[in-house]
């Protein structure tokens, strides 16, 4: 079985990250390569950001975050985050992985990590 790369570009708003992965999408899909995921381009209203809207590369699109949509940050209290740095939200989870548990895989730098629950943000998605 081939394996499979993942792709996360992060940075600071209007560096081009969006340009940069659909370029890279576009460079793949031409050179015979499967991709598949998604990627994420700001709504602007009255030149400011109103929001994000999600891309799927099957075709799927929707609203993620707007302005007119709020999520509650709660404590997510789970042994594998730091303490007071890990968070739920209403479609998932996220916070910085704790230090026993980067020295179980001998990683020596800071991590973060995420989940989502893919059915409840389909669900959000399609209620804006």
């Amino acid at each position: 079985m081939p394996q499979s790369r993942k792709i996360l570009i992060t940075g600071p708003p209007g560096i081009g990250k969006t340009t940069i992965i659909k370029r890279v999408i576009e460079n793949l899909q031409r050179n015979g390569f499967d991709v598949c995921g998604f990627y994420t381009e700001e709504i602007r209203e009255n030149n400011k950001r109103a929001g994000f809207k999600i891309i799927g590369l099957d075709g799927f699109e929707g609203i993620l975050e707007s302005a007119w949509v709020k999520y509650e940050i709660k404590n997510y209290g789970h042994k594998s985050f730091i303490e007071e740095r890990c968070g739920e939200f209403g479609f998932g989870f996220f916070g910085e992985i704790h230090p026993n548990v980067l020295e179980n895989f001998d990683l020596e730098t800071h991590v973060c990590g995420f989940g989502v629950d893919l059915d409840e943000l389909l669900g959000l998605v399609g209620k804006v």
